[in-house]
């Protein structure tokens, strides 16, 4: 049984199963960034496909957070989980490019 917080190589492989299950949430404020820095949705694929969890989530909001990145972008994401405690959903909380 899963329980937050998770491994930073769980969370990168939960993260990438529930993107190939198609169960991918974009929080108005992801959507907002993602207008404003001219990213789209294969850009958020891309990450969470190619990218890599840098440190251990951090909890903001009483949600546990984790930072996928590759060298030119980046996104946070956070997971809904069913009453196990396994992720049955990844949201996607924001999204940028790197300087």
């Amino acid at each position: 049984m899963s329980k937050e917080p998770f491994k930073r190589f769980e969370a990168l492989k939960f993260s990438r199963r529930l993107l190939n299950e198609g169960s991918l949430v974009l929080k108005q404020h992801a959507k907002d960034r993602m207008k404003e820095r001219k990213l789209a949705t294969t850009d958020i694929e891309n990450i969470i496909e190619g990218g890599a969890i840098n440190n251990e989530g951090e909890q903001q909001g009483g949600r546990w957070t984790y930072v996928i990145e590759t060298p030119r972008m980046g996104l946070a994401v956070a997971f809904r989980c069913d009453e196990a405690g396994e992720p049955s959903e990844l949201v996607i909380v924001s999204v940028w490019r790197k300087s």
